[in-house]
């Protein structure tokens, strides 16, 4: 049938499961577990079964069997799947339904299977069993299955302890605990039977003691750590103790001592209430070196003292110091400070305590949250308020707002290098520290003055930036003029006047300055310009600057001249340059490089060796193609353009030659005779047959055997789907700003870089690499990755920077592609998308940098550098030959997701008929009319915590199959041609009514919420009804109709935004009108050729991609042979813009759908992330790949910028290729 349609099956099987835990015959006790609700709902309190002995059976039953039906085994899952120490253990080769289960035992009789093991391998603490009971069918058909959860508590012995502490150490020590199992709750340490101490807690499972004061000699240290359960009140339930051996000696230097000092009021002892505070290191050598929670403190206050301000010693094995200041919340509680200076340690405990009252300081600025928002704990400015002076309430102060109050989250509110303690909001010349301290010291009131009034006030009394210069256009065209913008700053000219430019050309190929004439510059701002007529046969424009009398800027800069000629290739059978390599496969390569306009190709040659009898091919063109002849009646066929340039030599002998090539264009040598004689290489100018430099090109070298019709023997780059053919997947493409070799030095000008990544000390290649990680962001789980990047810009050339370049854990800032100008991004940029990170020299031409992971979301990794002194940089990702590494952020539950799929229409529906369908309250609600097949218990029993809905939207009338039982369009359609994105469909309630289905949907979700068990909607993005209506969001975003009137929300996209929908018969273009399906140039979905059309679905343009199938197939009877049969699947990464904006709009539209349905279900930006557990959950992206991962990358930020562990599942077709 045409259109799409869905199926639902569900036979019958054994339900019921029940799961027992039997001590000695017993069944085991059970303890009280109290869930905190949380703010807005109440606490929950359960049941969990205690186990406590060393043997364990568990027993497991199907309690609700229909007839007909029997229960032919149960297997039980401990864990994650852990083997426990029994036999029928089934591994993970054995899939998803049975990997990683036991079998149970099988009564004699009865229904009740179970299985006995030991417990004394399993840690303490919280465990989840589940078993699975098989309902007997013939084994040809598939399993059907129920399974039970239980959770289980372990508690054997007492909290589990690990030590790290020297057994002998001089002066002081710092006693690490660890719970691996994470059962203590309270520790205590007695030295040599004394009185016990409590440990300090660091975070779950971590605990810290400072030995210090110790007297020289042996002591014994007794560790008891102390076990509760979850009940109200909490009572302890174990415990456990370990004794350590120590031995304590002298200090080498008796004078060397730590302490804080701090100007709070009371300044002796080892509490500090004041942010800011020192840490001063007495007696100690050059070489000390002090540790704050096992990160080195910088000496950023003089010899021997740290100013805890959050600078930090970078770990790169140089000992650099972070320029900004790491910002975070100020932690109250104890801290541990450790000097080290040869072979001593003082171990120093301080408390934060801020301001005397424990105050609460989100971002670290040293402003507690209560100032910088008055009221803030108490939820200021309230519900559904507006951040003073946030306009479009997207809490970034943007420009033209005026904010009247900073921002507790954000230490730098205004997003500038200067925190909020140093700004001075009301003006009245005392910081805003200033005033909060004076209200600290005079009356212990940190709200005595208030920083927004300029009346309430106390009584009383960065290096040098270099010189820059940019060229517009860069490069410069021959024969045209160039505007140089030159900015002083605070070089050499900062404060002359006049500026004069000196300037001349063609240094690049002549070696020195050509025709040099001065020019007066014009002031502009703080910089100043002049034109310049770039002659017709330079090759270079350089320039510097004075100020007409004796003092010189002392740099020169360098502008490329687009199509200049450069130095001669040499054509003379041996290879200019090895590191001219761009490809290799099974010992077959290419080199090429580009000098002007001239571009250099090479591979092995054949020449007059006698054992060499194949015939060599090198192919060339901008273009793909559809399949093509291959060269000299071969066999097979190439992918690329007819009468694509090709250069060939002729097994057994010397010749080579061009074809297919503009006269006089060429040159070219073959040879075999040594190991320097060895290549067949060519020249081919560009310009002469291309008309120009094309920004890339595709290459592909074959090798054939001698005689017509032979097949192919060889290829480069890698073969992918066998065969004789030159296939789409089988070009390289080649940017050939990546190969430019522009001063003849017989290096690419960019590097020829290489790029890897480093986790867990794993090393994988980054070229379009994958890191996936999996963080829960209320545990504050961090993860890091290590870049390691090796640009090889050979010969004397040198590199003076080499960054990072990443959007890692900057989700909060996503931005649309080219709406940040890389050469805005900086190593302190603090609001920009992506960041760099200055990279360290690690050796052997490799440079390093490890960063953070941190945020759930979709991010890449690049890398970027400068070639002597060139002030522009030089990527590593050029989208042909090197591409981003992706890093993908997970939430951790996304491990632990099981989903079920429903259809909301069908799911409890009672017959095929319209008036027997199932709608959201069914799901939700005990029903008296029907079955509750859809419940929360019912999924709970099932192990099932995530719904995925099938499109819960109004459904498209137009173009529906036609249903041959009824000679009518098949009702209600496919839900997967959406009528509207905003709306629920009013048949998903049970009065029908659009208000109602919302309303139900929305708490559908909040009872699923409450109950543990997600929604997943499902987001078809890449096509639409073509009745589809723009709906509420249209409004949202102000968009107007060709009239310039606000669309109204029934407004037909195909009416107002006909550019919104791709071409038909050229996917890659907009639409322009739609009349009816038969009268429109809107394309039918989906752009594949590889299989059918939906016919109720119209194909949305989200721009020029890799995956989007442009053009249908040339020859419908040999699609094939079309080069858009298989182009989706080359993946060069290559986003090619935006064609107009209204394709920007529909990034906008689509990427606010999440976040939209967030809102309506309970999760609004804003809400706290340890309430993620409100609002949908998931979406699951329909034919994902036929949307750009671009634009999935920035939906999945916006979203997790409002809900941190959303989770996005794609349908992919062919990742299996």
């Amino acid at each position: 049938m045409s259109g799409q349609g869905f199926v639902v099956y569900a036979p019958q099987c054994a339900d019921g499961v029940g799961i027992t835990a039997k001590e000695g015959g017993s069944t085991a006790g059970t303890m009280t577990w109290i869930h905190p609700g949380g703010e807005h709902a109440a606490d929950t309190t359960q049941q969990i079964t205690r186990i406590t002995a060393d043997t364990v059976t568990i027993e497991s039953e199907a309690m609700l069997v229909p007839a007909g039906v029997t229960v032919d085994n149960i297997m039980l899952k401990w864990g994650n799947g852990i083997q426990l120490p029994v036999t029928n253990y089934f591994d993970a080769g054995r899939g998803r339904v049975s990997g990683r289960f036991h079998n149970m035992n099988k009564p004699v009789s009865g229904g009740t299977y179970s299985l006995t093991f030991s417990t004394t391998n399993l840690p303490e603490g919280l465990h989840a069993i589940k078993t699975r009971a098989f309902t007997q069918r013939d084994p040809a058909n598939s399993a059907i299955f129920n399974t039970a959860t239980k959770v289980v508590y372990i508690d054997r012995h007492g909290p589990e302890l690990a030590f790290d502490c020297p057994a002998t150490f001089k002066g002081d020590a710092l006693l690490t605990i660890s719970n691996r199992d994470f059962t203590a709750r309270e520790v205590f340490v007695q030295v040599d039977g004394g009185a016990e101490q409590p440990a300090d807690p660091v975070m779950k499972g971590k605990f810290q003691y400072a030995l210090s004061g110790l007297s020289a000699g042996a002591h014994v240290l007794t560790v008891r750590a102390t076990e509760y359960d979850y009940a109200s009140p909490r009572a302890q339930i174990n415990a456990s103790t370990n004794t350590l051996n120590i031995t304590v000696q002298p200090k080498d230097n008796a004078a060397l001592a730590l302490a804080p000092s701090c100007a709070d009021t009371n300044a002796s002892d080892s509490t500090v209430e004041l942010p800011f505070f020192k840490m001063i290191a007495s007696g100690a050598s050059a070489g000390a070196k002090l540790y704050w929670e096992g990160y080195e403190l910088p000496w950023n206050g003089g010899a021997g003292t740290n100013v805890f301000d959050g600078q930090v010693v970078q770990s790169d094995g140089e000992g650099r110091v972070v320029t900004n200041r790491l910002w975070g919340s100020f932690i109250n509680g104890a801290h541990s400070f450790v000097l080290k200076d040869g072979n001593d340690t003082v171990v120093k405990r301080v408390v934060f305590n801020l301001y005397g009252k424990s105050h609460i300081d989100s971002d670290g600025d040293g402003i507690p949250d209560n100032v910088e928002m008055p009221y803030f704990d108490d939820g200021a400015p309230g519900p559904d308020q507006s951040w003073p002076g946030d306009s479009n309430n997207n809490f970034i102060p943007d420009n033209g707002e005026s904010w009247s109050k900073l921002n507790p989250y954000n230490h730098s509110t205004f997003y500038s290098a200067q925190w909020d303690d140093r700004n001075d909001m009301d003006g009245d010349g005392y910081s805003n520290y200033d005033e909060i301290f004076a209200g600290y010291v005079n009356s212990n009131n940190i709200y005595a003055y208030n920083i927004y009034d300029g009346n309430s006030k106390p009584s009383g009394d960065p290096g040098t930036l270099p010189s820059a210069a940019a060229a517009t256009p860069d490069p410069a065209n021959p024969g045209e003029n160039i505007t140089i913008t030159y900015t002083p700053n605070d070089g050499a000219l900062a404060s002359a006047s006049p500026v004069v430019m000196h300037i001349g050309h063609s240094k690049r190929t002549l070696g020195t300055w050509q025709d040099v004439i001065d020019t007066n510059m014009t002031a502009s701002g703080d910089s100043w310009t002049a034109t310049y007529a770039v002659p017709s046969n330079a090759t270079s424009v350089d320039v510097t600057f004075y100020d007409g009398g004796s003092t010189w800027d002392g740099r020169d800069w360098q502008f490329q001249v687009a199509g200049a000629s450069g130095p001669e290739f040499t054509m003379d059978a041996a290879l200019d340059s090895a590191a001219f390599e761009i490809a290799e496969y099974n010992g077959m390569k290419i080199w090429a490089a580009v000098r002007g306009t001239k571009l250099y190709v090479a591979t092995w040659g054949t020449g007059t060796n006698g054992a060499i009898r194949n015939d060599h091919f090198i192919c060339i063109h901008t273009n793909l193609g559809d399949a093509t002849a291959a060269p000299w009646a071969k066999q097979g066929y190439v992918f690329l353009p007819t009468n694509f340039p090709f250069l060939a030599a002729e097994g057994g002998n010397d010749w080579s030659g061009w074809f297919n090539v503009a006269s006089g264009s060429t040159a070219s040598a073959n040879a075999n005779l040594n190991t320097t004689y060895n290549y067949l290489e060519g020249e081919i100018d560009l310009a002469d047959n291309f008309g120009g430099v094309p920004s890339a090109l595709y290459m592909t070298v074959g090798v054939y055997g001698n005689n017509d019709g032979d097949a192919l023997v060889a290829q480069v780059p890698a073969m992918w789907d066998g065969g004789s053919n030159l296939e789409i997947m089988e070009m390289l493409r080649v940017p050939t700003a990546s190969i430019h070799d522009e001063n003849a030095d017989g290096y690419f000008d960019g590097g020829n870089p290489q790029m890897w990544t480093v986790v867990n000390d794993s090393t994988n290649d980054a070229n379009y690499g994958l890191r996936r990680f999996f963080l829960d962001e209320v545990a504050g789980d961090q993860e890091s990755i290590t870049v390691r990047v090796q640009p090889n810009a050979g010969g004397t050339n040198q590199l003076t920077a080499v960054e990072l370049f990443s959007n890692l854990n900057r989700r909060d800032y996503a931005q649309m592609p080219g709406d940040e100008n890389p050469n805005d991004v900086t190593a302190t940029s603090l609001d920009t998308y992506y960041k760099a990170y200055a990279m360290s020299d690690a050796g052997g031409g490799i440079y390093a940098v490890t960063v953070a992971v941190n945020r759930c979301g979709a991010y890449r990794i690049n890398a970027r550098w400068k070639i002597n002194a060139d002030t522009n940089w030089h990527y590593y990702t050029d989208n042909g030959l090197r591409r981003d590494c992706a890093v993908v952020v997970s939430p951790k539950k996304a491990l632990n997701t099981t989903l079920y799929e429903l259809n909301p229409l069908t799911a409890e529906a009672t017959t095929d008929q319209f008036s027997g369908r199932s709608s959201f309250q069914n799901m939700y609600l005990d029903d008296s009319d029907r079955p509750n097949g859809i419940s929360t218990n019912k999924l709970k029993q099932l192990g099932v915590n995530m719904i995925w809905l099938q499109p819960i939207h109004p459904i498209g009338t137009v173009g529906r199959g036609i249903d041959p039982a009824t000679s009518l369009p098949y009702d209600p359609g496919s839900p997967y041609a959406v009528r509207n994105y905003w709306q629920v469909n009013a048949v998903l309630s049970a009065s029908n009514s659009t208000a109602q289905a919302m309303a139900e949907f929305t708490n559908f979700v909040a009872n699923y919420d409450a109950h543990g068990v997600g929604v997943m909607l499902d987001g078809t993005f890449n096509h639409s009804a073509w009745d589809c209506e723009i709906g509420e969001m249209g409004v949202e975003m102000g968009l107007k109709n060709s009239q310039g009137v606000t669309v109204n929300p029934t407004s037909l996209i195909s009416s107002v935004r006909a550019a919104w929908y791709s071409k038909r018969d050229s996917y890659g273009d907009p639409a322009s009108y739609f009349n009816s399906t038969s009268d429109t140039d809107i394309a039918v979905s989906p752009d594949r050729i590889d299989f059918g059309k939906w016919s109720d679905a119209a194909e949305f343009l989200f721009g020029k991609y890799d995956c989007l199938v442009q053009k249908p197939a040339a020859n419908t009877n040999w699609v094939w042979s079309s080069s858009w049969n298989n182009r989706f699947l080359r993946e060069d990464d290559l986003f090619e813009g935006f064609n107009t904006d209204a394709t920007r709009e529909l990034w906008e539209y689509f990427a606010a759908y999440p976040v939209y349905w967030l809102e309506k279900t309970g999760h609004p930006a804003g809400t706290p992330k340890n309430e993620s557990h409100k609002g949908i959950d998931g979406l699951r992206c329909d034919f994902a790949q036929g949307v750009p991962s671009l634009f999935w990358e920035y939906a999945i930020n916006k979203t997790r910028s409002v809900k941190w562990d959303f989770l996005f599942m794609a349908e992919s077709l062919d990742g299996f290729r």
